[in-house]
């Protein structure tokens, strides 16, 4: 098909048989929503204008509460809403709450917005690192909580006491992905 460059250049904008981004993605998420099945998700339209953002999973928590981390070949990446670009994400093995995805933002620093919250830290001395309720000790320590998250009731023994973390961040937000978050 041949097309002059001035009719392309100078087209008009509410011209028929044209899309925007917008209306196809619009379009597009109609057309798969109509051949779902039982128990499909619908396919919104921000689904096809790339509004989503990737976080990487890098390890998983275990009841006791340390993470274990990925190898770099088993880290995996999930979809996340745009607000939490730059985060990563623990995926939670416990029991009540197998498949959780944990995600926090990367520090390397004591962030102090993490103190008294559910949180993320790793110990400065062993490396290791812990996930719970992080409560600030007055000597400037912190002690790694094991609570409960629908009581606030601490269960003890702690999850470690006395630590002195190397970085801490709070878990910004938790969710169960689906399939096709991965």
């Amino acid at each position: 098909m041949r097309v002059k460059i001035s009719r392309l250049i100078n087209r008009d904008p509410d011209a028929p048989g044209y899309f925007d981004a917008q209306e196809l993605a619009v379009d597009l998420s109609k057309f798969f929503n109509d051949f779902r099945t039982n128990g499909d998700q619908f396919i919104s339209s921000n689904f096809f204008m790339g509004m989503a953002a990737y976080v990487d999973v890098i390890g998983q928590a275990f009841d006791d509460g340390r993470v274990a981390l990925f190898s770099k070949k088993d880290i995996k990446k999930c979809s996340v809403p745009v607000r939490y670009t730059g985060c990563q994400a623990i995926i939670t093995k416990t029991p009540s709450s197998n498949g959780l995805i944990r995600i926090f933002k990367i520090r390397n620093n004591i962030y102090t917005g993490a103190d008294s919250r559910y949180g993320i830290c790793q110990d400065k001395k062993s490396k290791v690192i812990y996930v719970g309720y992080l409560q600030p000790n007055s000597n400037g320590r912190y002690d790694i909580q094991d609570r409960s998250w629908a009581t606030g009731k601490v269960y003890l023994p702690n999850i470690a006491t006395d630590i002195t973390p190397s970085w801490t961040s709070r878990i910004e937000t938790e969710l169960y992905p689906s399939y096709w978050d991965y």
